[in-house]
């Protein structure tokens, strides 16, 4: 099961390392003036490169602003990762905090979740003007 999340991983010295057995879960968001002098996703990655050879690492979380996880409703939640079970653990947690979790498959994908959280800081920028909103997917019939 889940054991510590890492929050924020971009600040964390070794992000990613953690003893072995245990599954850590990279939540950083992207910082926009780190963006274009740091390939996105690329501290989470290098961190999980120098992460002993049985740890587990999943991105999660980083693309929900924190009043929004503190509202309670039931928001989608995207994960990456490139262990299935550690990918299903994190799915686990999330569920049991009431949020729907959305598998979007290996950990090369951190770099697009991160992009999509610049794409949420735009928005609180330049149109919606708040946090007080998510990004999910509806499944239409």
């Amino acid at each position: 099961m889940l054991k510590r999340l890492v929050h924020p991983a971009h600040q964390v010295p070794g992000v990613g390392v953690r003893p072995p057995g245990r599954l850590g879960a990279g939540v950083a968001r992207p910082d926009q003036r780190l963006a274009g002098q740091v390939g996105l996703g690329d501290l989470l990655l290098a961190g999980a490169k120098a992460a002993p050879a049985d740890a587990k690492v999943v991105k999660a979380f980083n693309t929900l602003f924190a009043n929004v996880l503190a509202d309670g409703r039931p928001v989608d939640v995207f994960l990456a990762g490139d262990d299935a079970q550690a990918r299903a653990d994190v799915s686990a947690f999330i569920e049991s905090l009431g949020l729907r979790p959305l598998d979007a498959g290996p950990l090369g994908m951190a770099r697009t979740l991160e992009n999509a959280a610049l794409l949420e800081i735009g928005l609180v920028s330049h149109s919606v003007q708040h946090t007080n909103f998510f990004l999910g997917v509806n499944v239409l019939d």
